[in-house]
């Protein structure tokens, strides 16, 4: 009778990948006090939002700015519809207005749960601010709603044209780095709304799967 195979062992054990991913996240939150109070006192410029480049790139933080692109998408495609079927023919809008909307709210319930305050009332130093009672979150600053949306923005775009792909990173990057020039956030807070931008796509596009919007 012949051997049969020995059955494949499971281990837990972590990949040398994961323990140095997670070795250097450690890293980052460790040294992440020193450089957003750096980054806050450094990265400055008085009047960003004077400049024509500092309003454009703060408006990619601006939710009906993707509503408005989007309707522009999905009127451009309108003409697949009898083709393709609506969903084939819209859903790349719909995406995009998604996305946008899905990661705003997610970045204002993050608010609400965290609620450290916006650098500038304490000189740099991280404060919390109290529940009150009411649910603005002018106050509160981790993570930037312009910087998550305009990262949403752009991680959509870019995985509906890949080719156009850095035009739209530079941009979420950019609105991102005139809310640190205008001394409106701390560095994590730019970081954190790009890393649940990021993730928010990601589990959207999963669900939705439009296709591609490059031109062949």
């Amino acid at each position: 009778m012949p051997n049969s195979p020995a059955p494949a062992r499971f281990t837990t054990r972590p990949s040398g990948q994961f323990v140095v991913a997670l070795g250097l996240a450690a890293l980052f939150l460790a040294a992440m006090p020193t450089m957003d109070l750096w980054t806050w006192r450094h990265i400055r410029m008085d009047g960003v939002y004077n400049h024509d480049w500092g309003r454009l790139l703060r408006i990619a933080g601006f939710a009906p700015t993707w509503l408005v692109g989007a309707a522009v998408l999905m009127l451009a495609r309108s003409g697949h519809i009898a083709r393709d079927g609506w969903r084939k023919a819209l859903m790349p809008g719909l995406a995009l207005v998604t996305s946008v909307a899905a990661a705003g709210i997610l970045g204002e319930l993050v608010k609400l749960a965290v609620r450290r305050a916006r650098p500038g009332p304490y000189d740099g130093a991280y404060a919390f601010v109290p529940w009150d009672g009411h649910w603005s979150t002018g106050a509160i600053g981790l993570p930037s709603t312009h910087a998550i949306v305009a990262f949403a923005a752009a991680f959509a775009l870019m995985r509906l044209s890949p080719r156009s792909g850095p035009v739209w990173l530079l941009i979420g990057l950019g609105c991102g780095l005139t809310r640190l020039l205008d001394g409106a956030h701390f560095l994590s807070d730019i970081v954190a709304a790009a890393v649940l931008a990021w993730a928010t796509v990601a589990f959207l596009w999963e669900a939705l799967r439009p296709e591609r919007v490059e031109l062949s």
